[in-house]
């Protein structure tokens, strides 16, 4: 074990890392870490630690959040997507007969994305492009962009392409509020340059997220790593009043057509 092993105590919880064979990222990750009032406990085996990328041991949200609020939170997720789906049925029926009738294709899109832990799921939306949208590879979407049909512009400005992952929500792979899931491809860009986004690996990603409502959509790397900041502040807000208000904030953006 490193003689660089080290224990710090900082408002009242205990952070260990193995600073030796930490990367430069972990490093960084590690002092920006200890001082925070957020449970963290990094695993150290002999000669590093136990994941070769930064990753939280006991990375669970109950170990993180009072288990209350975690399951606060869930009842509600499940309460609301249940409502949404039976409410909205008539528009879901209607969104997905004109895609069916406005291009070829399938009417769902999915697509892989990292969730809480870094752990893989299909995100399911309305499909918005044309197929094969990505034959070149990962790419962002950005304003006027010829991959995305004429349809395909109405339902991204009203965010109603994302209706589909309250069935994700059910499913326990996403929460209504939290932050955006991410594909793999850029989740890796990202901490390259901002190792804090494995904060937000702590929690289930969201339908909507603060840093959609405030920042938007990003268009490249840089912007996806400015609206980290929002998305940040949202785990020292972590409760059900607050997801209400994202909620409500959401609905005006919907409403608006201020999506892309």
């Amino acid at each position: 074990m490193s003689k660089n092993f080290y224990q710090a105590i900082k408002q009242g919880w205990a952070y260990f890392s193995d600073a030796d064979n930490a990367t430069e990222i972990q490093q960084e990750f590690t002092h920006q870490k200890v001082g925070t009032n957020v449970q963290v406990a990094l695993k150290v085996i002999p000669g590093g630690l136990l994941a070769t990328e930064i990753q939280l041991a006991e990375n669970d949200p109950e170990k993180v959040y009072p288990e209350n609020s975690v399951a606060a939170k869930r009842i509600f997720d499940v309460c609301f997507s249940i409502l949404v789906m039976i409410l909205g049925f008539p528009v879901f029926f209607l969104i997905l007969l004109i895609t069916w009738l406005s291009s070829r294709g399938p009417v769902f899109y999915r697509q892989e994305r990292l969730g809480i832990n870094q752990r893989k799921f299909y995100m399911y939306k309305f499909r918005s492009m044309h197929c094969n949208a990505e034959c070149c590879g990962p790419q962002l979407s950005r304003a006027d962009d010829p991959r995305i049909t004429k349809w395909g512009r109405v339902i991204r400005r009203t965010r109603l392409d994302e209706l589909p992952q309250f069935w994700n929500v059910l499913k326990g792979d996403m929460s209504v509020v939290g932050p955006r899931p991410e594909r793999e491809f850029f989740a890796k860009k990202i901490l390259e340059i901002r190792p804090d986004y494995q904060h937000l690996q702590q929690l289930k990603p969201g339908i909507t997220s603060i840093g959609q409502v405030n920042f938007g959509y990003a268009e490249n790397i840089e912007q996806m790593c400015e609206r980290l900041d929002h998305d940040l502040a949202y785990i020292k807000r972590f409760n059900i009043r607050y997801d209400i208000t994202v909620i409500l904030k959401t609905v005006g953006v919907m409403v608006g057509g201020r999506g892309k």
